[in-house]
């Protein structure tokens, strides 16, 4: 088969070994596929034909995915799709799904993993809301009023923007007192761009303390967990500091709830889904290009990709 991943600039990926699209692609290979890459930002679309720049791949054991004979090809001839460019999810993300959306038959649509209708209208940010008992509690509004009140109503929480990842933009907010409501207050309105952007205030999980558990699934199935330990002294996962991972049972999650993200994947067609637990509850759900599969696979012992084909 014939396997496309359309991710960021091949130059701008993190090294071999290191960046779960490569591993995929490597793990596609080594299943017997052709594998081409290709950034999104060479896809075009020319009346109703759609075409990208993609680079044939190889796999080097020594060095990183090599890549060659780059040619414009359309994106009808792949038999499988794997769109994962990384957040955030703005129009520089979302222009190209919507490309495919416009110029692709229905029966090459399906062929595109995560699928593009679910990647264009979940945000990875609320959809714990849609598993039965497993979201914390939170309030997504650009209203100062509303953000206010739950502030006010939680004592403490954690604020994300909407359409973040790996953490960035992501602070702790106090709001027993004056000073702390007023520091909040400029906190939000920086995120929310002067309360015009929707953003997330989410209850504070004591557990964090603990770490988080990130579980893997495919195709609906959970295939690893690992948990990551946030730095000391700090209340989240830091991209820019390697996170301690540790061995996790799956079994650590409440069962009835996982059941429930299991459907919920499969419901969605979702084919690919990193969720992040802590505690009993959701704190992240990723789909859009759900990452740390080397690491859990160097901490496991495991070859999970060889999993994902």
């Amino acid at each position: 088969m014939k396997h496309l991943f359309i991710t960021d600039p091949y130059d701008s990926l993190a090294p071999y070994r290191e960046d779960t699209s490569l591993r995929l692609i490597e793990a596609s290979h080594s299943s017997g596929n052709d594998c081409y890459l290709s950034s999104y930002l060479s896809i075009s679309l020319e009346s109703q034909s759609l075409t990208a720049e993609v680079f044939e791949c190889q796999s080097n054991p020594t060095n990183r995915i090599v890549i060659s004979n780059p040619k414009r090809m359309s994106l009808s001839d792949f038999d499988e799709i794997h769109y994962r460019v990384d957040p955030p999810v703005d129009i520089r993300y979302l222009a190209p799904l919507q490309l495919m959306r416009t110029a692709l038959s229905p029966s090459v649509q399906k062929l595109i993993y995560n699928p593009i209708d679910e990647l264009c209208t979940l945000n990875e940010k609320s959809i714990a809301l849609l598993i039965p008992g497993a979201a914390p509690r939170m309030l997504v509004s650009s209203n100062w009023d509303e953000l206010y009140r739950f502030g006010k109503q939680e004592k403490k929480t954690v604020l994300k923007p909407l359409n973040g990842f790996q953490s960035r933009g992501v602070d702790i907010l106090g709001w027993k007192n004056e000073i702390e409501q007023k520091m909040s207050q400029l906190s939000v309105q920086k995120l929310s761009e002067n309360f015009t952007i929707p953003v997330v205030l989410q209850e504070y999980l004591p557990e964090i303390t603990n770490g988080e558990i990130r579980v893997w699934y495919v195709r609906g199935q959970t295939i690893a967990a690992v948990r990551r330990h946030p730095p000391k002294g700090e209340f989240k996962i830091n991209p820019n500091v390697k996170s301690k991972l540790t061995r996790e049972s799956i079994s650590s999650i409440p069962a009835s709830q996982n059941i429930a993200v299991q459907k919920f994947l499969v419901e969605h067609g979702i084919h690919f889904a990193a969720v992040d637990w802590i505690g009993n509850k959701i704190s992240d759900f990723n789909i859009t290009s759900p990452g740390l599969l080397v690491e859990m696979e160097e901490v496991l012992g495991q070859d999970l990709a060889k999993l994902c084909f």
